[in-house]
This record gives structure tokens, sequence and C-alpha cells, in this order.
């Protein structure tokens, strides 16, 4: 009786003679040498494949190769519109950031304007205790009246900087604090740091 087994490389059924049990063997499909056995071997039986239907197995996907990378995306695209959009900021937020620099420029100016009123009744005494001004002293006089001016600017520049109304005004108070600032280098450091907070976008949505 032939002795019948399978090609352990590509399974295909070789059949030799009963007396070759123990030699060698060559397939003549794929070459593969192997030992014949001393028997034959059960040929296994292809298994008929379960269509998927009611009642029958549902074939399983191969699970994912943990190796496998994630389809890369278009680096050429466009962006999403509102996928770099900044968070909203909250009106609060935006009042606390301008209360700060509006107070520190209204007091400044105040006391500038203080200041600038009794240099001139100081002034004004002097020159009737003199008996009448010289030309110098109009000048003097005139500078002083200029600043005074400038102050009662920036004074109403922040009262409309806190009370979110009048941007230009707003705008103005800090430029002004700017020019005053050559005498006095707080309104100058003021001035600057109401600048940059006017500048804000959040911070110009919110005047009226």
């Amino acid at each position: 009786m032939p002795i019948e087994f399978t090609c352990q490389q590509c399974q295909n059924t070789l059949r030799v003679p009963d007396d070759s049990a123990g030699k060698k063997s060559r397939c003549p499909q794929c070459g593969n040498v192997q030992q014949i056995p001393l028997a034959s071997a059960p040929v296994s039986q292809p298994q008929p494949q379960h269509q998927p239907g009611f009642g029958s197995p549902q074939p399983h996907s191969p699970p994912a190769h943990p190796y496998a990378q994630s389809p890369a995306t278009n680096p050429y695209l466009s962006p999403q519109k509102d996928a770099y959009a900044p968070p909203p900021v909250s009106p609060d937020h935006v009042r606390s950031k301008v209360r700060a620099p509006a107070i520190a420029m209204l007091i400044c100016a105040v006391l500038g304007c203080v200041m600038i009123m009794l240099t001139i009744f100081a002034g004004v005494m002097t020159v009737t205790d003199q008996g009448g001004a010289e030309p110098d002293d109009v000048m003097t006089f005139i500078i002083l009246g200029v600043c005074l001016l400038l102050e009662l600017g920036v004074v109403a520049g922040s009262v409309q900087m806190l009370r979110f109304r009048t941007y230009p005004l707003a705008m103005a108070a800090a430029i002004l604090s700017l020019c005053c600032g050559i005498c006095c280098l707080p309104s100058l450091a003021f001035g600057i740091w109401a600048l940059v907070v006017l500048l804000d976008n959040n911070v110009r949505e919110q005047f009226v």
C-alpha cells in the first residue's frame, strides 16, 4: 500500500511506494526534500468557508498592526477657519485691564493740575508785589496755561477711559500724557501703559 504524506513547504500531497518508508523524497512541485514517514499521514481536507448570514459565525477583521502609522494629514490643505481662533475674553477682564492705567493717569494729571495752579498763583502774587509783569513773566504764564490745558485734557480722557466711552478722546489722553511726561516721568510711564492697553482689539470693542 503506497504511503501518502503532505509536503511541509507547499502542502502538496505526495505518494510513494511503501518500501520507501524512512527514506528522503523530493517534492516535484516545490523541490523541498524531506523524510518519508513510516505510515501514511492523514491529509487535512480544506474546511468550507462560512458565508456571513443568520446563524453563521461572522468573519473577524484582522487586528490592527501595532506599529502601523496613522494616515498623515495633507500639509498643503488650508487650516480650518476657527482652528486657531483665540478664546473669547470676558468684559470684566477687559475692564480690570483698563482700570489700572486709567486711574494712574488720572491721578497723575490731577496732581499736575494742582501743581500748575499753585505755580500760577505764586507767580501772580510775585508779579503783584513787583508792581507789574515783565515779558519773561508773561511767557511763563502762557507756558503754564498750555500745560494746564494739557493736564485737563488728560483728566477728561482718563474719565472717558474709565467709562469706556469716546475712544478717540481716551487715545488723545494717553498721547497727551506722553507729552506731559517731558516734565514728569510717571506721566510718561502711565501714558505708554494706557496707550498699549488701548491698542488691544478686545479693549477697543468695549468702547461705545
